[in-house]
């Protein structure tokens, strides 16, 4: 069985002593032949993305499944339990990073008009299976995160969850002031304080940077 762990996001990585998140790396290096713990390579996550290629994403997706088949919940040692659970939702994260990036390319590949779909979307929306509300936040963040380096750096980093990037994204968009200060709230605090930062920047018409709360 897997073992994981790691308390936070930022120690599920290579370097963890974990046998499981390990397996993981050590398969998607042996598949998509990427070496993540190249120290030339981990700086410079834009350099990683020029190269990337779709069968490179599907080799990782082939790891991930059959990790997934191989998992049964009731065999997970208690105290690893949340452990793994932090392994997962630290690949979620990244997986949900690279679809926010993407998602704005796909619009302009009008993959969705030849799909028969009305709009680009719409047609997020039905191959995720999501709301086209959802969809609309999503393709707004992808085309708002091409003016914010620093929200893009963290979203690629895994430090934000969907939800916090598009609300940085969203309230950036309308004062660009304000992101370095929603970042900080979003590593801090909880949503719903972000959102009452953002929906406090997005009202400021001078576009003043409000302070983040530690």
């Amino acid at each position: 069985g897997w073992s994981a762990t790691g308390q936070t996001h930022d120690n599920v990585h290579e370097g963890s002593s974990s046998p499981g998140v390990q397996q993981i790396h050590a398969s998607v290096r042996e598949i998509a032949g990427k070496g993540l713990n190249d120290p030339e390579c981990a700086p410079n996550i834009e350099h990683v993305f020029e190269g990337l290629l779709l069968r490179h994403v599907t080799d990782v997706q082939k790891v991930l499944r059959w990790q997934l088949q191989r998992l049964v919940p009731g065999d997970v040692p208690l105290g690893e339990a949340a452990d793994m659970w932090a392994a997962f939702d630290a690949i979620e994260r990244h997986a949900a990073a690279a679809k926010t990036l993407l998602a704005a390319r796909v619009d302009e590949s009008r993959a969705w008009a030849r799909a028969g779909d009305r709009s680009a979307e719409e047609h997020l929306a039905r191959r995720a299976g999501t709301s086209r509300g959802a969809a609309r936040r999503g393709l707004a963040c992808s085309k708002g995160l091409r003016g914010l380096p620093a929200t893009e750096a963290a979203l690629r980093r895994g430090e934000l969850s969907q939800a916090q990037a598009e609300t940085i994204a969203d309230a950036a968009a309308v004062n660009p002031g304000a992101e370095q200060a929603l970042l900080d709230t979003a590593r801090t605090g909880n949503l719903v304080r972000l959102r009452e930062h953002a929906n406090r920047a997005k009202a400021d018409s001078r576009a003043v940077p409000i302070e983040a709360e530690i």
